[in-house]
């Protein structure tokens, strides 16, 4: 009798309980092609949980999941960690000289894999921040391609450039539309540049940066996987690792809601600071803010009104998302993009 006809032979409780003890992802599909009767255990959502509880270090409110798949939340958050953890050679690539690559002070020079890299525009005095894995965060003159200043702070995944009113007033003939660069935003007034850089924390450094001038600390309770500057405020969006979603006032260092309805972590963020009144009735310019998630949905928020749209349709993570004055576009793992009625979801 061969070793896979012993095991099908097995009571189903049995062999479950057997899988169960597989805490990587290739056993278990390797056991599910053998034969339809192993695949129907291996589809078994139960050990899709624990691999995810395993993997997620992190608690979730399992409880208020419903129709969605553990398999499809297990693989969309094993994929991502899978390329957190790829070691690539990364170097700063170039942006306007040809031979940038071959510059020693424009490149990578331990070879870390580049985590997040924002740009300005502008002809007076592009800039560019570059954040590595396991290594401080580089900001560079393109102008004059040089490092305009290190950043001490290790291992960020996330960045936003906030402009100064003289960088301000040079992007404008650049603009498309009126969208910034991604990850860069108008200021509140600001006279110098602001860095912000999130990880376990959240600091606003002033570029470049100057002896016996501190940042602006604020702690956070999760790792930060992404932010977004809403334009022309002092407000900043943030998404963590657990799916919590918060809004935080970085003038006054102090957070100004939390934004509830993920079920796991946040994978990308953007605002939107309309220039029209909303439906709702709501006077003024409205701001909007919207974001993707690994549970394979979207949501629109209105921060005036803090209503809450769910965006549902994706059978994978959602990790990228834009927010326009009409619509919002989702793109997922599942290779689709979707568009939707900003003000009707």
């Amino acid at each position: 009798m061969s070793a896979v006809t012993g095991f099908t032979s097995l009571p189903d409780e049995l062999s479950f309980l057997i899988l169960s003890f597989f805490h990587h992802p290739r056993p278990l599909l390797n056991v599910a092609a053998v034969n339809s009767h192993l695949y129907g255990l291996v589809e078994d959502d139960a050990l899709w949980r624990a691999l995810f509880v395993l993997y997620k270090h992190e608690r979730t409110p399992y409880e208020e999941i419903n129709n969605i798949s553990f398999k499809h939340l297990f693989k969309n958050r094993f994929l991502l960690e899978q390329n957190w953890d790829h070691k690539l050679n990364a170097t700063v690539l170039p942006f306007a000289a040809p031979d940038w690559v071959a510059r020693p002070n424009l490149s990578s020079s331990q070879q870390r894999p580049i985590q997040s890299l924002i740009a300005t525009g502008g002809q007076r005095a592009p800039v560019m921040a570059v954040s590595c894995a396991k290594s401080q965060v580089r900001v560079y003159d393109l102008k004059t391609q040089s490092l305009l200043s290190l950043i001490p702070e290790d291992d960020v995944r996330a960045l936003a450039l906030v402009l100064d009113v003289e960088r301000e007033r040079d992007e404008q003939p650049h603009l498309v539309g009126r969208r910034l660069p991604a990850g860069v935003s108008r200021g509140w007034g600001n006279k110098q540049l602001r860095l912000i850089t999130g990880n376990k924390r959240i600091r606003v450094w002033k570029v470049p940066l100057r002896k016996g001038v501190n940042p602006l600390t604020i702690e956070v309770p999760s790792r930060i996987r992404c932010m977004r500057a809403v334009d022309g405020t002092p407000l900043l969006l943030t998404g963590s690792i657990n799916g919590s979603v918060r809004l935080w006032d970085i003038a006054k260092g102090e957070l100004v809601r939390e934004l509830e309805g993920f079920h796991d972590g946040i994978l990308c963020l953007d605002a939107l600071k309309s220039s029209r009144s909303s439906e709702d009735g709501c006077e003024g310019p409205v701001i909007w803010a919207v974001g993707g998630s690994s549970d394979c949905t979207a949501k629109i928020w209105n921060l005036k009104t803090w209503q809450m749209k769910s965006l549902r349709g994706h059978q994978q993570a959602v990790h990228r998302v834009f927010i326009d004055e009409d619509i919002v576009v989702t793109g997922s793992i599942d290779s689709t993009v979707r568009t939707w009625r900003l003000e009707t979801g």
